[in-house]
């Protein structure tokens, strides 16, 4: 959190945020997958510059930097797609017949 503090004070920037509440948002980040300590709350001060108007930055402007870090930490979907196309028969034929039969390709 002190380095937080550091990087934005280096901007000029004033954190209006209550110390308890910046903790538990540092805490997030820290138990965050694939957190990289200093270089995450590096990217986080120039999140929250970027977005800040003026000097004093506001709790919403924090919170607003933090989840778009969350967001970039979490895992990416990796389900393939799945293209499906009727076996021997029309698609308006196919999708009145009860015993359709469906070919499924995994696109990967």
């Amino acid at each position: 959190m002190r380095r937080l503090q550091q990087q934005l004070s280096r901007k000029s920037l004033v954190v209006g945020v209550v110390e308890s509440a910046l903790e538990a948002m540092a805490q997030r980040l820290v138990d965050a997958p694939q957190f990289a300590n200093g270089r995450d709350v590096e990217t986080w001060a120039k999140r929250i510059a970027n977005k800040t108007k003026g000097d004093l930055v506001s709790k919403s402007t924090v919170q607003e930097a933090l989840e778009s870090m969350l967001a970039d930490k979490r895992p990416r979907s990796t389900t393939p797609s799945v293209k499906v196309e009727p076996q021997g028969r029309s698609a308006t034929a196919l999708a009145s017949a009860q015993e359709s039969h469906w070919t499924f390709e995994l696109l990967v």
